[in-house]
């Protein structure tokens, strides 16, 4: 009686880590979404951890969904989420905050230093072949640190956000 009682609360106990483990993933790339980085983002906070919110969106994707399919946007939505986790230092993070915009979160990076990171990646972007077809994509960005922009989750993904569309909108006129 005992014996199944314990194996019930296992097999409990990994049903619910499966499930946060499901409410915390994008299943679509695999990497952590948005509620993950929001709750991520308040721990670091309260923790009083310093760090840099990079808001990431590609430039131009909605021509890979229309000249390549869904199917094979999705395909290349996994594998730019994958170079992104692929490419940041230990104990960062890259998480999608939904379509085709990510967050990255540099623990321990001041503006300065979330900037040299970012342009690092941002160089190397182009280089990378994350679909047969050559259809250009790029991203803009946008960075905003904890404590020095803002000391509220909101305001700094809004900052940073706000940034981004910036760096967005100059591409454009160019």
């Amino acid at each position: 009686m005992v014996s199944k009682i314990k194996e019930r609360e296992t097999a409990l106990d990994s049903a619910r880590k499966t499930a946060q483990k499901i409410s915390y993933t994008d299943d679509l790339t695999s990497i952590p979404n948005r509620r993950y980085m929001e709750e991520y983002v308040e721990y670091l906070i309260n923790s009083g951890i310093k760090f840099s919110l990079v808001f990431i969106d590609l430039d131009k994707f909605k021509s890979v969904n229309d000249f390549l399919g869904h199917k094979k946007g999705d395909e290349v939505l996994h594998n730019i989420a994958k170079w992104f986790r692929d490419k940041l230092r230990r104990g960062d993070i890259v998480a999608r905050y939904g379509g085709d915009e990510f967050c990255l979160i540099l623990v321990d990076a001041d503006k300065e230093e979330a900037k040299h990171i970012v342009q690092r990646l941002y160089n190397s972007f182009h280089e990378e072949d994350f679909y047969m077809e050559e259809i250009p994509v790029s991203f803009s960005y946008g960075i905003a640190c904890y404590p020095d922009d803002a000391d509220d989750a909101d305001e700094l993904i809004n900052l940073a956000d706000k940034e981004m569309y910036g760096m967005k909108e100059n591409k454009n006129k160019a």
